[in-house]
Parts: C-alpha cells; sequence; structure tokens
C-alpha cells in the first residue's frame, strides 16, 4: 500500500501510520487512513449542534441546526431536560439538521417522553427528506406530530400561518 499517512496522537505530535513501522501490518479502512483497527480515533467537534431556544404563541421551540448524532445527542438531551417550559407544547425544530443517526432518534424519544414527564407534547418540524424518512422509518411520526414547517405547525393549532 502507498501513500500512507501518518496520525497525530493526543500530544499533538506525528506518528507513522502502521504500515511505516517496522514489524507492522495495516488492516484495510481504506488508503490513507488508520481505522479502529488501529486505535485511531477521531477528534470529535462538539460544536457541530447548535440549538437555540424561544418561544412562540402558545408554545416553546428549541431550533436545532448542524448534526445530530453520538457526539452531539447529550447536548439536546441536556438541554430538553433543562430547559423551563412556559407552554404545555414543546417543538423541536430539525429544519436545519443535516445529518441524524440513530443516537439523534433516541433522543428525540427522550425528548418525548421527558416532554410528557412534564406534562406537555412534543411537535417536530421537520421538511429534509433524509430527517422526514428516518422519522417514519423509526415509527415517531405514529406517536409524536410531525409537522414541515413551524408556520404549518401553528396553521394547524391557531388557524395563522404566522410562527411565533
Amino acid at each position: 500500500m502507498t501513500g500512507l499517512m501518518g496520525r497525530v496522537t493526543g500530544s499533538g505530535e506525528s506518528r507513522p501510520a502502521a504500515a511505516e513501522r517496522p514489524g507492522s501490518t495495516t488492516r484495510g479502512h481504506g488508503e490513507g487512513r488508520a481505522g479502529p483497527i488501529l486505535g485511531h480515533t477521531a477528534p470529535v467537534d462538539q460544536s457541530a449542534l447548535l440549538i437555540t431556544s424561544d418561544s412562540g404563541a402558545g408554545y416553546d421551540v428549541l431550533r436545532l441546526s448542524g448534526e445530530l448524532d453520538v457526539f452531539s445527542n447529550t447536548m439536546l438531551r441536556g438541554m430538553v431536560q433543562d430547559e423551563p417550559l412556559l407552554h404545555d407544547v414543546l417543538v423541536l425544530d430539525l429544519g436545519a439538521i443535516t445529518f441524524m443517526d440513530s443516537s439523534g432518534i433516541a433522543s428525540l424519544v427522550f425528548s418525548m417522553r421527558n416532554a410528557a414527564d412534564r406534562d406537555a407534547e412534543l411537535v417536530l418540524v421537520a421538511d429534509t427528506p433524509h430527517i422526514v424518512r428516518l422519522i417514519r422509518m423509526a415509527g415517531l411520526h405514529k406517536i409524536v406530530r410531525v409537522h414541515p414547517t413551524e408556520a404549518a405547525y401553528c396553521a394547524e393549532v391557531h388557524g395563522s400561518d404566522v410562527a411565533g
């Protein structure tokens, strides 16, 4: 294999990849990548998820943008758990979520349960096709209301298309 790159250790120093060290071999994760077999851990960008809170006409809203995954789901769970609710509806706006994995789905289930424990309803806002598909695959659309936009939610509840 050619083109193997070094990897950066926790101290910031560069070490040669396994195939460049005497007596070692590389097990395939693609050329130029040192994968889990070699003990490589990719750096985690904790800022990959941004959450803002707001209040609308009769509901509280958390607007999420970025990635909702194994690295960021605790941020959402903490926000849902700690955010004081002013109303009996919590809207999670997923319109700006670019990626979501099964940990993200688990966070949505946690959010639904937490809202129910606080005598509130969880409503999801999502219009991105891959996010809507994940919600449907998980069956969340059967137990949580899902709307394409916050305005669509307002139109259903208040007969108005003005959010907030």
